[in-house]
């Protein structure tokens, strides 16, 4: 990793040439002292060897020095309507559940210098919030979000605000109840509790009616038991990539200089005919430049060809129980909810090459097959993932199967229900108790009710209830407005 800084404020200038090996600081140019030096005791060979070359410290001198601030300065001039824009944030308090923590997300905006923090009363509130990373937009903006960790009675009783600063303004969300955005409904809960409201109101009448019925007409019961969740402008990017390949089995190889702008190919080089190239009209005065410098080209020509081989050799020498060992993926097919895409996971695989496709009854199936990037895990193996957007009814009747290649081995996974990982129904711990617990409450009192009318019923039996004179039609009519009256009050 080597580049420059430059303030256009102050004039301060900095510049950085360093090298890593797994991770770790291997090799590192002062430019003060104009030597390399390195931390541990395995780059000590290559010092000695790099600070000998006084041709190769000499040209990153004068890169570092001269070259490289040059180019940023270019680069900030072409770029500056964009660094000097401003988009402001919008801000929302957002909620999963009613007892879920609340979250402060800021987005939207530009450049990405921005503090966020949580008030209590007037007063800064750094306890139970959990501050997260500041991630980019896909439309080159920024978000942010912070997270109250606080019980709802603690904020309903206190003043809580989410202050967010950017460069184009400050903006305050006071925390109550109205200002919070949340993903869950009570209507469904609601209509349960009315529908069995009203089962249970239709079952009292059932059973009132029956024993009155039963009453009239001198029916004798049986006795019987009842069961029952301030950077001020934005960085350009000027990236240089640059490196050599190696086949330890044929021998061959190649190598590559290549240097770009904010993602367009900028310059490159061209290591058969030793000449700077460039796809661009603005990087012609460059390319002219450089290939005017012939010391600068033998310098490229000697790493590319001799010096990266060597490096090369000698880490792949250091790396070679790593390179060489493999670690099969474990495949799951995972679905959020039953009218959702179905994705196979592939995850835990070493080394990161793999293929994973899907198969409709035998055949390669590349329609609505969304395939996501292959990316790293925290124990350095990988993970990817590949969504099926077709409807459950198609993959039903069909014969779908994720198929996932690797060096280890390949693994097919056929799609059926019972091999789906779900985050919903019986599975999801935040569901689960809401529904059950209502209906059986509700199925309880049902319970004790019609036992309540049934025992009223034998209770007025045994005493020899006399009932009122008159036929049996003109009985029923009366019981039955009595009964309505009874309900409706």
């Amino acid at each position: 990793m080597f580049g420059c800084e430059w303030d256009d404020q102050t004039g301060e200038t900095n510049a950085f040439d360093q090298h890593g090996y797994d991770g770790e600081d291997f090799v590192s140019l002062d430019l003060k002292e104009l030597r390399y030096i390195s931390p541990v005791q395995q780059g000590i060979p290559t010092v000695q060897k790099w600070n000998n070359e006084k041709s190769s410290l000499d040209y990153w001198k004068n890169y570092l020095s001269i070259e490289c601030f040059d180019y940023l300065k270019k680069y900030v001039q072409y770029g500056k309507s964009s660094l000097e824009k401003t988009v402001s944030p919008q801000v929302s308090l957002l909620q999963k559940d009613p007892s879920s923590p609340v979250a402060c997300h800021a987005t939207g905006f530009y450049p990405i210098g921005v503090t966020i923090n949580w008030q209590k009363n007037g007063q800064d509130h750094d306890e139970d919030v959990d501050l997260g990373g500041i991630v980019p937009n896909e439309d080159g903006t920024f978000q942010v979000m912070s997270t109250l960790n606080v019980k709802p009675e603690e904020w309903k009783k206190n003043k809580y605000e989410c202050v967010v600063e950017h460069k184009s303004r400050t903006t305050k969300s006071v925390l109550t109840e109205d200002k919070i955005k949340t993903n869950y409904e009570s209507l469904p809960i609601g209509i349960i509790i009315g529908a069995v409201a009203a089962v249970l109101l239709l079952v009292v009448i059932g059973v009132a009616g029956y024993c009155v019925y039963q009453k009239r007409k001198g029916f004798k019961p049986v006795s019987a038991s009842d069961d029952g969740s301030n950077s001020s402008t934005r960085v350009h990017t000027v990236q240089i990539t640059y490196g050599c390949e190696w086949d330890d089995q044929t021998g061959e190889t190649n190598a590559f200089h290549q240097e770009s702008y904010d993602g367009e190919d900028f310059v490159s080089l061209d290591l058969k005919e030793l000449r700077f190239i460039s796809p661009v009209q603005q990087g012609i005065p460059t390319v002219q430049k450089w290939n005017n410098d012939k010391s600068k080209l033998d310098n490229h020509k000697n790493y590319l060809s001799t010096v990266c081989i060597d490096w090369l050799k000698k880490y792949v020498q250091y790396g070679k129980s790593s390179l060489e060992k493999t670690v099969s993926p474990r495949v799951s097919l995972l679905q959020k909810d039953p009218s959702s895409p179905v994705a196979c996971h592939a995850t835990g695989f070493y080394p990161s090459g793999v293929t994973i496709n899907w198969q409709k009854n035998g055949q390669d199936h590349d329609e609505d097959v969304d395939l996501g990037g292959i990316v790293p895990n925290e124990d350095g193996t990988f993970q990817v993932m590949s969504k099926l957007n077709v409807k459950p009814e198609e993959w039903k009747k069909n014969k779908y199967e994720c198929v996932v290649e690797h060096k280890s081995r390949t693994t097919r996974s056929v799609l059926t229900e019972d091999k789906i990982i779900t985050n919903y129904g019986s599975n999801s711990s935040e569901s689960l108790p809401i529904i059950p617990i209502i209906i059986g409450a509700v199925a309880a009192v049902l319970l004790l009710v019609v036992i309540g009318v049934a025992g009223y019923c034998v209770y007025q039996k045994r005493k020899g209830f006399k009932p009122v004179s008159g036929d049996l039609t003109s009985r029923l009519s009366v019981d039955t407005k009595l009964m309505s009256q009874s309900v409706t009050t």
